[in-house]
């Protein structure tokens, strides 16, 4: 399997690099520092209203260079860990390492910028007026969203690796190795921390957050299992396998899916297994094998999942029979949903539009680069992001 881009980064404390392969999936080992410090001295905004050399789609609403000084460069496929958060007053992001600022991208300017000592270690999350950001050294922080001052400091044994959740009070967090812990969200103390599988020594990096259910968390853990705990005390509830394992990896990087009285969720072997959610430490409902799996969303009573290799599927959630199947092009990793439409992207910079009942194409184009992330909302259009820092902008039906 060839090597199709590669990030390399140094923390404090601990040194990590993500690599991503021709698949499209990343995973966690080791390195050292590729950029410069002076590539990162100064920012600026700006908007791009070319036809994007011919690649522009119908819903295509503009460009925004939020980097420019990357994107001329070219550097090799930049990992936005922290990704981009959309809000009401301009957007979110890690402008350089350790650097979080809130931009107005309409007059070009920082309005605050939150001087962190190392770099971003998982996507920022906005929660009302409120900025959580987990840093390589392990230390979370919480920012006003309007001033940038901070609300509170913490530190966890290490540093937080995938999305985090906002629920009754609490922040809930997963680390790299693989521990699941509660913050208080309005004065940072720790409320528990637990171990909640046995850590392996490669895991392809996911972006689901803890699933808070009942006064449950609920986590698809990188050894595959689904993990149940309480939310206050963060005791085990209950451990439930899939089912056995085909190939090298079977972690669980798609969200895991709630819907009515079913817990639906993917692991990247490809299986996808049902649970009671009343008895999730009972054997599945149903299972079935398909692709190996990189998201997963429900929308209208229905289940719709991205995959590894280029297709979108959706699935009758009853019974995991597969309605319609489209093969859009290399590895989907992005999926979002509306009322008639789908709009997927992932890794080789697809974007595209589908039919939600049928899956029929209704347009496809490639940006400069990898997409990075979940889109954002911002000034009534979609915005993807891509490892070049630039923001790419669709309406959608």
């Amino acid at each position: 399997m060839g090597f199709k881009k590669c990030f390399l980064s140094v923390c404090s404390h601990q040194i990590r690099f993500f690599l991503t392969l021709i698949t499209g999936m990343e995973l966690i080992c080791f390195g050292v520092n590729g950029f410069s410090n002076k590539a990162f001295a100064d920012w600026e905004m700006s908007t791009m209203n070319s036809q994007m050399n011919g690649r522009n789609s119908p819903a295509h609403v503009g460009v925004l260079s939020i980097r420019p000084w990357l994107d001329a460069d070219k550097t090799l496929a930049a990992i936005d860990i922290g990704g981009i958060v959309g809000t009401s007053d301009g957007i979110i992001a890690e402008m350089a390492p350790g650097h979080v600022s809130l931009m107005d991208p309409k007059k070009g300017q920082k309005v605050w910028t939150y001087l962190g000592e190392v770099p971003v270690s998982a996507p920022i999350l906005l929660s009302r007026d409120m900025v959580f950001v987990a840093f390589a050294d392990g230390s979370v922080v919480r920012l006003d969203r309007r001033t940038g001052s901070v609300n509170w400091k913490s530190n966890i044994p290490s540093l937080v690796a995938r999305s985090m959740t906002v629920s009754g009070g609490k922040l809930y967090f997963v680390t790299g190795a693989q521990e699941l812990g509660a913050l208080d969200v309005q004065t940072g103390k720790q409320e528990w921390i637990v171990d909640t599988a046995k850590s392996v020594g490669i895991q392809i990096r996911t972006g689901a957050a803890p699933l808070i259910d009942d006064g449950m968390v609920i986590l698809g853990t990188n050894g595959g299992r689904l993990e149940g705990f309480d939310a206050k005390t963060g005791i085990r509830s209950f451990s439930s396998s899939l089912g056995s394992v085909e190939g090298r990896f079977s972690d669980i990087i798609a969200n895991p899916l709630i819907l009515g009285q079913l817990i639906i969720v993917a692991r990247y072997d490809g299986l996808v297994a049902a649970f009671d959610r009343r008895n999730p430490d009972k054997a599945p409902i149903w299972k079935v094998r398909v692709a190996p799996v990189t998201e997963a969303k429900t929308f209208a009573g229905g289940v719709y999942m991205t995959t590894a290799t280029g297709e979108l599927i959706s699935m009758n959630p009853k019974d995991g029979t597969i309605l319609w199947k489209t093969k859009v092009g290399d590895s989907l990793s992005v999926l979002e949903l509306r009322e008639t439409s789908v709009l997927v992207s992932g890794p080789a910079g697809i974007v595209a539009q589908l039919d939600r009942g049928t899956g029929a194409l209704q347009w496809k184009e490639f940006l400069d680069t990898k997409i990075i992330q979940l889109p954002i909302y911002f000034d009534d259009a979609l915005w993807f992001s891509t490892g070049l820092g630039n923001l790419y902008g669709y309406s959608i039906k």
